[in-house]
C-alpha cells in the first residue's frame, strides 16, 4: 500500500520539500509519475560551466531521468563542476537535488517557466543565462531549454551554460 502525499498548488513553495512545486511528471518510458520540485534559492545558483569534459565517455542519456543522467555523468566525469555543486547542495533539509533532463525541463517551462526566467535574470545579466543545459542521447551535445520563449535546442557539450536543480518526490 502506497502512502499518498499532499501536494500544494503548482507554483507554490512546498516547505516540506525545500522548493517550488512544479507539477507532476508523467514519463512515457515506464517510470512511475512523480511530483517535481525546483529550487530557485541562492544556494541553488550554479556558475556557468561546460556540460562535461570533451574526453568523458558515458552511455546516452534519458529524456526523462535527469537523476540517472547526472549519476552517469558523475561516473564519467567525477570532478564535473556543475554536477559536483549539485551533489553537495543541502536545501530545505534535502540532499537529493539533481540536474533535470529534457522533458523534465519541458514540464518546468510549462508550469513555472516565468518564475525560472525571473530567477535566471536576477542571477545573471547576460541573455544566454536564460538557458540551461542537460545531457542528450547524443553524447556530443547538451540540451538547452530557453525559459524566456520556451524553445529547446542542442549545443556542443563544451558550451558553457548554467543549470537548475530539481528533486523528485518518490
Amino acid at each position: 500500500m502506497s502512502t499518498r502525499i499532499s501536494v500544494p498548488d503548482v507554483r507554490k513553495f512546498w516547505d516540506a520539500q525545500g522548493g517550488i512545486y512544479a507539477g507532476t511528471v508523467h514519463p512515457r518510458d515506464g517510470m512511475p509519475a512523480y511530483p517535481l520540485v525546483i529550487s530557485l534559492s541562492d544556494e541553488a545558483h550554479i556558475q556557468p560551466a561546460e556540460y562535461c569534459k570533451p574526453e568523458a565517455t558515458f552511455p546516452p542519456g534519458s529524456h526523462w531521468d535527469g537523476r540517472g543522467n547526472m549519476r552517469s555523468l558523475l561516473e564519467a566525469d567525477p570532478a564535473n563542476p556543475i554536477a559536483t555543486h549539485i551533489r553537495a547542495l543541502r536545501i530545505g533539509g534535502h540532499a537529493d537535488w539533481y540536474w533535470p533532463a529534457k522533458l523534465e525541463c519541458a514540464v518546468l517551462y510549462a508550469n513555472v517557466g516565468d518564475l525560472v526566467y525571473a530567477y535566471l535574470r536576477a542571477q545573471h545579466a547576460q541573455q544566454w543565462a536564460t538557458w540551461m543545459c542537460q545531457r542528450t542521447r547524443n553524447v556530443e551535445t547538451a540540451f538547452i531549454q530557453d525559459f524566456r520563449h520556451g524553445c529547446q535546442t542542442y549545443k556542443p557539450r563544451v558550451t558553457k551554460f548554467t543549470a537548475l536543480v530539481v528533486r523528485r518526490i518518490d
